[in-house]
């Protein structure tokens, strides 16, 4: 199991008001972007965000497109077939999290009625652990890559191939327990601000063009990211949410 710790997810103003795409009276040019402004500043000061990752690879002893058998002894049930699933030699699994701060920062300002701004600040999270996601699979990439290893389209537990009922087994591969993150009451991952991927690992896997198909998403139709994605964006499977 590797952690990474405190990478750099310094974002602009800029950044969340194109990606979110705020709009309506409230966020018309310079009240937008002094708001965000704000915020960001406030997270950096206060240390609201500290992101944190885990990640861990398991063998594959067998394996075909709608299942895959582990050498630790667990078996991972695809919901659809995955062609590359029977060349995997390893899979990936990680868990990234911007911690409980920025959670608690969010709820904070809802009981303060302040809820406009624990919408945007709710937002800028979820961009945030985006961001963190899309940052740490670029850098297993090339660090695999260097290797001979390629990794495949990340999978994200309840986004398709994966059944939501995954997560605990993907958290446990990616040992997730080692930066604070679990499951709470229903199934909800603790902190909230955290997501989860698997991957498939082999010098036979190709790299995807793109880490997400909005295709099977469940949240695809009210998506603010999603037409940034299909003109071509970065868009992982990391966050949604």
């Amino acid at each position: 199991m590797t952690i990474v710790e405190q990478p750099d997810l310094e974002i602009s103003p800029a950044d969340v008001l194109r990606r979110l795409r705020l709009t309506g009276r409230a966020f018309t040019a310079r009240p937008a972007e002094t708001m965000v402004t704000a915020l960001l500043g406030e997270l950096q000061r206060e240390r609201l965000v500290e992101p944190r990752a885990s990640y861990g690879c398991t063998a594959v002893r067998s394996a075909d497109a709608r299942r895959l058998d582990l050498d630790d002894g667990s078996t991972l049930v695809l919901q659809r077939p995955v062609a590359q699933a029977a060349r995997a030699q390893q899979v990936l699994a990680a868990a990234w999290s911007l911690g409980p701060g920025i959670a608690q920062a969010v709820a904070q300002r809802f009981r303060d009625r302040r809820g406009l701004q624990a919408l945007v600040l709710d937002e800028i999270a979820s961009l945030l652990v985006m961001r963190l996601g899309e940052r740490l699979f670029a850098e297993l990439r090339h660090e695999f890559a260097a290797r001979g290893l390629g990794i495949g389209r990340a999978l994200a537990p309840g986004d398709g191939a994966l059944a939501l009922g995954a997560q605990a087994a993907v958290l446990q591969l990616a040992g997730a327990d080692r930066i604070g993150v679990g499951l709470a009451a229903g199934g909800v991952m603790s902190p909230l601000k955290t997501a989860t991927a698997l991957a498939l690992v082999g010098p036979r896997i190709r790299r995807p063009r793109r880490d997400r198909s909005c295709r099977d998403c469940r949240s695809r139709a009210g998506c603010r990211l999603r037409s940034d994605h299909e003109a071509g964006a970065v868009h992982d499977v990391l966050a949604c949410g």
